[in-house]
């Protein structure tokens, strides 16, 4: 999978023995797939400012901590610990203001990566093209007073910033379908998305619907090249099909706020976000039918894996939450469990 960005639940005895053991509530990260067997968790501590990154090579059946971290004084509590995996592998981890650790062997050991032209930025999200481009979308300081966006060429080891936004608030998602071609989501002033399909030597800003200056979009995908979708506040769902340069407002029959948003092609799809909302679309966004979670849960993330055939019943997903809460589902999101 390309990406991506989001957060946990409850996954096993095994996990849940580990998070008791580390003395707090796991309360949110990332969840990030590259096969129907090799996934990772990411969350965050606050009680003890403590990250935490576990994996499973089984297709959750057991779990497994493969690195802990623990943060400065300067890293923002809200948004720490991405995770995105180029293959089963070769991966990297945001724990923090200036620091990114890459991992060649799925997990421990981590070492940390070499980051130029970024001081006192925290990596928001990262996504992978292939196994060794990829780009990290970056928040300067805790406050999130600018944006950058990063490249790496060499699976994750070094990072270089290819541009910075010097305008309040961050990068905060990123989506990238080929190797060329790049999608970064920036929030507040100069926000919208911000795209290159030339591997990063030139971007243009485009618009995302809405005419206040905080329109709140928080999570993009890009199944292709050229067709994308963007998730936000109250419901906001938009699409685009020519490459960001214009997008139109999707209904997607909810006012709650939508967190993320997967695409495993152009047509198939899955939005989540608070109150436990889960969406899912099989014509490419012109409807949107609500599934059943069974929870009020805060989802912060959706991955999902399948064969070369695409999304059909048994083919794996996973929709993480705060506090704890994973949700699983083989059959396409009819039926999810905890």
């Amino acid at each position: 999978m390309r990406h991506k960005t989001l957060a946990v639940t409850v996954f096993g005895i095994a996990l849940l023995a580990l998070l008791a053991a580390c003395g707090g509530t796991y309360n949110y990260g990332t969840v990030s797939f590259v096969d129907a067997d090799h996934g990772w968790v990411t969350g965050f501590d606050p009680a003890t400012r403590q990250t935490l990154i576990s994996s499973t090579t089984d297709g959750g059946a057991t779990w497994s901590v493969v690195g802990t971290s623990q943060l400065g004084k300067r890293s923002p509590d809200r948004i720490v610990g991405p995770a995105a995996f180029a293959t089963a592998t070769t991966g990297v981890w945001s724990t923090g203001i200036d620091t990114v650790m890459y991992t060649t062997t799925g997990g421990d050991p981590w070492q940390a990566a070499t980051i130029t032209g970024m001081e006192g930025y925290y990596f928001s999200a990262m996504s992978f093209a292939g196994a060794s481009v990829g780009w990290a979308a970056a928040c300067e300081g805790a406050k999130a007073t600018a944006g950058a966006i990063a490249k790496t060429t060499d699976g994750g080891a070094t990072w270089a910033a290819q541009k910075k936004i010097a305008a309040a608030g961050g990068c905060i998602d990123v989506a990238c379908p080929t190797e060329s071609v790049s999608y970064v989501l920036k929030d507040n002033r100069r926000g919208g998305v911000w795209a290159t399909t030339d591997g990063g030597l030139t971007w243009a800003r485009h618009r995302l619907p809405g005419k206040s200056l905080r329109p709140v979009y928080f999570a993009i995908d890009f199944p292709s090249d050229l067709t994308g979708y963007a998730v936000g506040s109250r419901g906001k769902i938009a699409k685009t099909t020519d490459g960001g340069m214009t997008w139109i407002a999707q209904v997607s029959g909810v006012r709650t706020a939508l967190r993320a948003v997967c695409f495993v092609d152009a047509d198939t799809g899955y939005a989540v976000g608070i109150k436990g909302v889960i969406l899912r679309t099989q014509d490419g966004g012109t409807t949107w039918v609500t599934q059943a979670s069974g929870t009020r849960a805060t989802f912060n993330s959706v991955d999902f894996v399948s064969s070369d055939e695409g999304w059909v019943v048994g083919k794996a997903g996973w929709a993480p939450g705060q506090k704890g809460f994973l949700m699983h589902t083989t059959d396409a999101g009819q039926t999810w469990t905890r």
